[in-house]
């Protein structure tokens, strides 16, 4: 669904878009076509960060459009726009490694053998799989390795 409507906007820009918003029409574009790509892709959790990134570009153009226009011409550059893409494959590839290197799901915690029991409990079955509990804090031990992923995760 999100890739025909996506589809159906870059027609839209090609089609209907006025000339003068060269610099913004080229945002659209990158943005549609990149919610197409993530559509696609199998690295969607950690490439769902980069519309994020757009937005806040798309804010950033936004405001200096309103309050200094002449910082604009910035996003004609090459430069700028290398520098924009390269802060948004970087947000992408945090995340993904955080969640890779962070989130492995191996340690056994009371937590997890709690909720493994509440959901048999629950539905008559073992779950193996599913997600993953991450404490900062348990059974009196500090736990350095979820408590950095939690507060990288939560500040992004």
């Amino acid at each position: 669904c999100g890739i025909v409507f996506n589809c159906f906007l870059l027609y839209l820009i090609h089609k209907f878009s006025r000339p003068n918003l060269s610099t913004y029409k080229i945002l659209l574009y990158v943005f549609a076509i990149y919610d197409i790509f993530m559509a696609l892709t199998a690295f969607f959790c950690a490439f769902s960060t980069v519309p994020f990134a757009l937005v806040i570009i798309n804010f950033m153009y936004r405001y200096w459009a309103v309050q200094y226009p002449e910082r604009i011409r910035l996003f004609s550059s090459k430069s700028f726009g290398c520098l924009l893409t390269i802060i948004c494959f970087l947000a992408a590839a945090s995340w993904y490694f955080t969640v890779f290197f962070g989130c492995t799901g191996d340690e056994d915690s009371d937590s997890k053998t709690r909720a493994r029991l509440a959901y048999r409990k629950q539905y008559g079955e073992i779950a193996r799989e599913g997600y993953v509990l991450m404490e900062h804090w348990n059974d009196g031990k500090f736990n350095l390795r979820s408590a950095l992923v939690l507060l990288y995760l939560d500040s992004m």
